[in-house]
């Protein structure tokens, strides 16, 4: 079995702090690489296990898309360097609430580093293959 080398992502606590709108926007980014459509449990609202769930599935590093945990990984780093200069380092005890602020922080830099971020290889190939069968409109003259 693969021990985890997350901490924050596999504690439900922190994750419920961190909320699931802004869950659900960083997961998103990865729905492409899950092998089904269920691996990662419904944010829906009447979901009350939710964040359990997602800190157990999240808690098995080795079984996670190698994308997705990269990921991760990085957020959680960003997460520790945040945490000795951010707003995060405010609360300055290592509470929960510190770490779920920089936390979610360390999420939001990182979508905002990734968003708009080109389609993966076999998507902007497809585009690529597309544009050149179609025809191509005759330049103004």
């Amino acid at each position: 079995m693969n021990s985890s080398t997350l901490r924050l992502f596999n504690d439900a606590q922190i994750l419920r702090e961190v909320g699931r709108p802004l869950l659900t926007e960083f997961f998103e980014h990865f729905t492409h690489l899950l092998p089904h459509k269920h691996f990662l449990p419904s944010p829906r609202a009447d979901n009350d296990e939710y964040f359990d769930c997602l800190a157990g599935v999240l808690e098995r590093t080795g079984e996670l898309p190698g994308g997705l945990a990269e990921a991760l990984i990085e957020v959680e780093a960003l997460t520790a360097r945040e945490g000795s200069v951010g707003a995060g380092a405010a609360f300055g005890n290592g509470s929960e609430d510190a770490e779920s602020t920089s936390l979610s922080e360390a999420i939001r830099a990182w979508l905002s580093w990734h968003t708009g971020e080109a389609p993966p290889v076999e998507a902007s190939e497809r585009a690529c293959e597309e544009t050149a069968s179609s025809p191509q409109p005759s330049p103004p003259e």
